[in-house]
C-alpha cells in the first residue's frame, strides 16, 4: 500500500475541518456551505491522484466520474438566495451531495483516504442523518400543510416552482423509506405510492426498452422490476402498521412475484390472514373509527395551515374577529412613543393584535441594515436549538432549527436593540437573556410551547425570580413566502413574518401567574427563509415598572 504523507492528510484535514456544515438541514443558513466544502473537495482531487499513481486501477476508476462542483452539476448560482427557499432544492441539495461523495468515497478505498473522508463525514453528523433530516423536514410539510407528495418530488408548491427536481425513483423511494422508519404511516404509503405509480407508468410507456422519456438512458425492465418489488415490499409493512391487512397482503403478494421467495414476508402474509379472519364486522368499522380519530388534525396545524393558506378553514380566525371588532380603528393602529423622550422624533408604527393576552405588532422596528448585522453576527454562532428539561439543555424533534447567542456587548446593533425594545414597553433589559438568533431548516418549527415557567412548583422562588419570562419581543429578520407564522393556539392568532417587524407579549399576568393563552408555535417554513431574533425579558428586575409583580 502506498502511504499518503501526512503532511498532505493533515492539510486535507485542516481543509475539512474548516467548513463547518455541521447539521445543515436545519438551518438553511447552512447550505451555502456544502457548496464551499464540495468545491474545496473537488479541487484537492487531483493531489489526492498524484499521491496514489501506484495504484492505476482505482485512479482509473476515480477519474472515470464526472466530478465537477456541485453548482455546475446542479446548475446553481450560490448567490441567488431564492434558490435556497423552496424545500424541494434544499432537499435535493442535500441528498445530491450526499449520493456524489458516497460515490467517491467507495472508488477511494483506501486506509488513509478514508480516515479523511470519515473525518468530514462526521463533521456533517454523517450524510445519511444529513439527508434523514431533510427527508424527515420534507414529510412534516407535507403532514401539516396537507401537501400531496407529487408536488415535492417535482417541485411545485402553489405559484412556486424549484429549480432542481426530486423525482428520480431512488429519490422517492428514499422518502418513503424514511417515512418507514420514521412511523409516519401515512406519508410512507403516499410516497410508495406514488414509486409504484411512476414505474408501472413507464413500464407501459417504454415496454422493457430502457429509453426514458427526455431520450436519457434510464432503467432497464429488469432494474424497474427490482425498485418496484422493493416498493411493494416496504409499503405493505405501511399498509400493516395502518392495520389495512387486506392491502397488505396483496402488497406483499406482488413482492414476492417480482423479487422471489422471502420468508419474512411470507410470514407476514400468514399472519395477516389470521389476523383478518379473527376480525368481526363491527370490529373492522372500530378499527376504522380508530384510525380515523388517530388522524385528527391538532389546532396547531389547522392554524399553521390557514396561515399559509388563507383559504383554508379557520376556526381560529373568527375567534380572532370577536376579540378584536371592539377596538377603534385609532386605538388598534397607532405610532407610538411611549411617552419616551427618544422615539418622539421616530415613533414605532404600533399594531395592537389582543387585548388578552396583550399583544402587540411593532412594523419596521428594524432598519435592513440592522437586520444584516444581525444575521452577520448571529450565523458563525448557529448550533442545533434545543429545550430548556428539567435538569439540563436537551434536543428536541418538536423544535428543528439552529440558533445562537449575541450579548449586548457583542456590537453596537446589539446594545440599540436591546435599548428599543427597554424604550417601547418601560422594561427593564438588565435582566433580559441575550438576543437569541435563530434560522429555520428544511420544514423548521418550534411545537406548541409556553415561554413561561409552567410549574414553579419544580423551582426554588430564587430559580423562578431570576429565570421566570415575564414577556416576550420576537423579532423578524426576514420575509417567509409560505408558512412560517407564528401561530398563537388558544388565541387564535397567526402573525405573518414581516421582515423588520416584532411582536411583543406578556407571559404572566399581573399576578405573576402565567397566561395559559399564550401558547404558541413557530409554524413549520414551506417557502422561503426564516430568521428571527427572541428577546426574553425576566421577571427578576421589574420590581418598579411592573409592580404587581413583586
Amino acid at each position: 500500500m502506498i502511504k499518503i504523507p501526512e503532511a498532505t492528510i493533515l492539510f486535507l484535514i485542516t481543509l475539512l475541518s474548516s467548513v463547518e456544515c455541521n447539521d445543515v438541514a436545519s438551518a438553511t443558513g447552512r447550505l451555502k456551505d456544502i457548496f464551499k466544502l464540495d468545491l474545496q473537495l473537488v479541487r484537492n482531487l487531483d493531489v489526492l491522484s498524484v499521491q496514489l499513481e501506484g495504484l492505476q486501477n482505482r485512479i482509473t476508476q476515480l477519474r472515470s466520474h464526472k466530478i465537477e462542483p456541485l453548482s455546475e452539476t446542479l446548475g446553481i448560482d450560490t448567490n441567488n438566495e431564492e434558490v435556497f427557499k423552496h424545500p424541494t432544492n434544499q432537499l435535493a441539495i442535500i441528498k445530491r451531495f450526499q449520493d456524489k461523495w458516497k460515490t467517491i468515497n467507495e472508488t477511494l478505498d483506501f486506509q488513509h483516504v478514508q480516515m479523511t473522508v470519515k473525518y468530514f463525514m462526521d463533521e456533517f453528523s454523517k450524510q445519511e442523518a444529513m439527508s434523514r433530516d431533510a427527508i424527515a423536514g420534507v414529510i412534516r410539510l407535507g403532514e401539516t400543510y396537507n401537501i400531496p407528495a407529487k408536488n415535492f418530488t417535482d417541485g411545485t408548491i402553489g405559484k412556486f416552482q424549484s429549480k432542481l427536481k426530486f423525482n428520480k425513483l431512488q429519490d422517492i423511494h428514499a422518502i418513503g423509506l424514511a417515512a418507514l422508519k420514521l412511523d409516519k404511516v401515512s406519508a410512507c404509503i403516499e410516497y410508495f405510492e406514488l414509486l409504484e405509480q411512476t414505474i408501472l407508468a413507464r413500464k407501459k410507456a417504454f415496454g422493457s426498452t430502457n429509453a426514458c422519456a427526455d431520450g436519457s438512458k434510464c432503467q432497464t425492465d429488469l432494474e424497474l422490476n427490482t425498485i418496484l418489488g422493493s416498493a411493494y415490499a416496504n409499503h405493505h409493512y405501511c399498509e400493516y402498521f395502518s392495520e389495512n391487512y387486506e392491502k397488505s397482503i396483496l402488497l406483499a403478494k406482488k413482492a414476492l412475484q417480482l423479487t422471489g421467495p422471502n420468508e419474512r414476508i411470507q410470514k407476514n402474509i400468514n399472519l395477516m390472514t389470521i389476523y383478518r379472519q379473527n376480525l368481526s364486522e363491527n370490529e373492522h368499522q372500530n378499527l376504522s373509527n380508530a384510525m380515523k380519530s388517530s388522524i385528527e388534525e391538532k389546532p396547531q396545524t389547522i392554524l399553521c395551515r390557514s396561515g399559509a393558506f388563507p383559504g383554508s378553514s379557520n376556526k381560529a380566525g373568527s375567534e380572532l374577529i370577536s376579540r378584536t371588532k371592539g377596538f377603534k380603528i385609532w386605538e388598534k393602529c397607532k405610532y407610538s412613543n411611549n411617552w419616551n423622550p427618544s422615539l418622539m422624533i421616530q415613533p414605532v408604527k404600533t399594531e395592537v393584535l389582543l387585548e388578552e393576552p396583550y399583544m402587540e405588532f411593532w412594523h419596521q422596528f428594524l432598519t435592513d441594515e440592522e437586520i444584516e448585522r444581525l444575521k452577520e453576527l448571529g450565523l458563525p454562532e448557529l448550533e442545533k436549538s434545543g429545550v430548556a428539561g428539567d435538569d439540563y439543555y436537551q434536543f428536541v424533534d418538536s423544535r428543528v432549527s439552529q440558533s445562537g447567542w449575541l450579548p449586548d456587548s457583542r456590537d453596537p446593533v446589539v446594545a440599540a436593540t436591546s435599548l428599543r425594545m427597554h424604550q417601547m414597553t418601560n422594561l427593564s433589559m438588565e435582566t433580559a437573556e441575550q438576543l437569541q438568533i435563530a434560522n429555520y431548516g428544511v420544514g423548521g418549527l418550534y411545537n406548541q410551547h409556553y415561554d413561561f415557567l409552567t410549574d414553579p412548583s419544580k423551582h426554588p422562588k430564587e430559580f423562578f425570580q431570576l429565570y421566570h419570562r415575564v414577556a416576550t419581543v420576537l423579532m423578524y429578520l426576514s420575509d417567509v413566502e409560505l408558512g412560517g407564522t407564528t401561530a398563537f393556539i388558544k388565541a387564535g392568532v397567526n402573525v405573518k413574518p414581516e421582515k423588520g417587524g416584532a411582536v411583543f407579549w406578556y407571559n404572566l399576568r399581573r399576578d405573576g401567574s402565567g397566561d395559559m393563552d399564550t401558547l404558541h408555535a413557530a409554524c413549520p417554513v414551506l417557502v422561503g427563509v426564516k430568521w428571527v431574533a427572541n428577546k426574553w425579558i425576566k421577571y427578576a428586575g421589574q420590581e418598579f415598572v411592573y409592580p404587581c409583580l413583586a
